[in-house]
């Protein structure tokens, strides 16, 4: 390679990375915007959905001084990784992907916080509640099942609460109950704190 061929290769790389630096400027999101973005979000991961997750605002189209509403999504660390994953045979979280993700839970979101006077904009959130409750209440059963002794295989029964009928019920003593009483504390102050 010559070295004229060399220098305009390495003037067209370095005007490729000054221009890439100037479409990546950061522009701070006002705390009102930020706030906004967060409440419509309920603090919560667009995309896992998951409470109590650590969170980011992440810019959808990936512009960080596209400050608009609709550019911002509350994603947590992890699918925050996911959505800057690229690779030939990796499929994470696209901008459309992430959009959908993020339309999707502002409207389940509004129906939690203001829920409506249509019946079906009603009944939509009754059914998230019992969703959510239906999951929680299987959440407690795995913890329950993980403090008792040793278990056999499932083997005949139908489930779980049989298997553990048949072969486990603890029997309420002083030490049984400070054993349980953490477990049955924490899942009742979520289950208190989602309805």
């Amino acid at each position: 390679m010559s070295i004229e061929l060399r220098r305009v290769t390495v003037e067209i790389a370095n005007k490729t990375d000054c221009q890439k630096s100037m479409k990546k400027k950061r522009v701070a999101i006002p705390d009102d915007l930020a706030a906004d973005v967060l409440f419509a979000s309920d603090r919560t991961c667009c995309v896992c959905r998951s409470e109590q997750l650590k969170i980011q605002i992440h810019h959808i189209d990936e512009d960080p001084s596209n400050n608009s509403f609709d550019n911002l999504a509350v994603i947590c660390l992890f699918c925050h990784s996911d959505a800057h994953t690229r690779g030939a045979f990796v499929r994470n979280l696209s901008r459309d992907l992430i959009h959908l993700y993020n339309t999707s839970w502002r409207e389940i979101v509004k129906l939690r916080l203001i829920p409506s006077a249509d019946p079906t904009g009603r009944l939509e959130l009754a059914f998230e509640a019992y969703l959510e409750a239906d999951i929680d209440c299987r959440d407690l059963k795995n913890h329950f099942m993980s403090l008792a002794p040793d278990l056999p295989d499932g083997g005949e029964f139908k489930d779980v609460w049989d298997l553990m009928l048949n072969c486990w019920i603890p029997k309420y003593t002083k030490s049984t109950y400070k054993q349980f009483l953490p477990l049955f504390r924490k899942r009742s102050c979520k289950l208190d704190a989602t309805f």
